[in-house]
């Protein structure tokens, strides 16, 4: 996401006790994830990003680690994706532009479901 949107969500997400890898398209995400597999809890991904969509991603990473906790996260209405992909309850949808709250509250769901 914009770096303006990656910092908030990174201090939601330090505030919740999370130490935070961030990347600015979805290569360098999923170069991230491989880099850090063992100690990463949980995923942040933007439907809408350079070079790789949102959904491209968590695809590869749904066969990387079947049972990763992911929330997306869009400011476009993405009602038919959040339903298709939100079916699972290892993901979760916040809609953009969100308050902290909802965005812990979409993380505090997948984790505990997951």
């Amino acid at each position: 996401d914009e770096p303006a949107v990656r910092r908030f969500a990174s201090f939601v997400l330090a505030r919740l006790g999370f130490d935070v890898v961030q990347a600015e398209d979805g290569p360098q995400a999923l170069a991230e994830f491989r880099r850090h597999a063992d100690r990463i809890r949980l995923v942040l991904l933007d439907l809408t990003m350079p070079r790789m969509s949102g959904e491209q991603v968590l695809d590869e990473l749904r066969r990387l680690r079947p049972d990763l906790p992911v929330v997306l996260s869009s400011g476009f209405d993405a009602q038919e994706v959040a339903a298709r992909t939100t079916a699972d309850k290892r993901t979760g949808f916040v809609q953009k532009p969100y308050p902290a709250e909802d965005l812990e509250t979409a993380v505090r769901r997948v984790l505990r479901d997951a």
